[in-house]
């Protein structure tokens, strides 16, 4: 499982490293790529303290005792469908009554206090979903998609200022010498100026569309196998359980046209839909 999240990771990396070189040089290219890296990593443990998230270490004795024997059941359950050894994983609780959980990279899942609420098969089953989070690194590689996306951004912003700079450097050089100058002149370069500044905004827009719309198609996907996963160790029920009783609700609020384009997880139905079909 992990495997491929790791070749995920490294091909992400690599690709930001050629490209870099290619705009910069190498050591400016390791730099960044080193610091992405870094970002991707640290960003699980940034994630766990913003949240507020609470180490089940530090639960009181019968909230521990709970998750201890949630934990044995995805053992057991592991075991009896085949999959010898589940990834190694910490688990933590989210001051929130509402019914959600989270993984935030390699190790750690949360789950929210209204989740904890539910009975031991229904938690075991969303926990598995985020097991198979963690064991793809699913949030590693989507964190370092994010930093991507914030390099090329930022990138064409740097562009389209050193673009009306340099069009501007030129006007006031050309003004210089005499070979231009007066109110047309300057109405002409500020057009020119504003017309660089529109082009590189839609170039800036193309690339947050084709990512939000790519991210969104990759994620209903994942979604999809984190929940094949848990249908796969014997508790898709449970799971498709929860999300009809829990997380159904959610649905059902009006979406604005972003949220209908790109929301990250599929249709609650959907996937209800799936996990209560046949396995064959």
């Amino acid at each position: 499982m992990r495997t491929k999240g790791i070749i995920k990771i490294l091909v992400l990396l690599a690709l930001d490293f050629v490209l870099l070189t290619y705009l910069f040089n190498a050591e400016a290219a390791a730099i960044v790529t080193s610091i992405v890296a870094l970002y991707a990593w640290a960003g699980e443990y940034i994630a766990l303290f913003r949240d507020g998230a609470v180490s089940e270490k530090k639960l009181n004795d019968f909230d521990r005792a709970k998750l201890q024997r949630v934990r044995s059941i995805l053992e057991v359950e592991a075991s009896r469908n085949g999959l010898q050894k589940l990834p190694n994983y910490r688990l933590h609780i989210l001051p929130s009554d509402g019914a959600n959980a989270f993984a935030y990279g390699i190790s750690n899942i949360s789950v929210t206090k209204g989740t904890l609420q539910c009975d031991d098969l229904t938690l075991a089953s969303v926990i598995a979903h985020e097991i198979s989070h963690i064991g793809n690194l699913d949030a590693i590689v989507s964190r370092l998609m994010f930093a991507n996306i914030t390099i090329a951004v930022l990138g064409l912003s740097i562009a389209s200022f050193v673009a009306t700079a340099s069009i501007w450097l030129i006007f006031g050089i050309l003004a210089l010498v005499g070979v231009c100058g007066g109110i047309f002149s300057l109405l002409v370069v500020n057009a020119i100026s504003k017309a660089s500044q529109g082009f590189f905004r839609i170039l800036q827009h193309i690339v947050l569309f084709a990512y939000q719309g790519t991210i969104g198609t990759i994620n209903k996907m994942i979604e999809y196998r984190c929940d094949g996963f848990a249908a796969s160790i014997g508790l898709g029920q449970n799971l498709a359980y929860f999300l009809s009783t829990y997380v159904g609700d959610q649905d059902a609020r009006q979406r604005t046209l972003r949220e209908i384009l790109y929301v990250s997880h599929p249709a609650t139905y959907k996937r209800v839909l799936r996990l209560e079909a046949p396995r064959g």
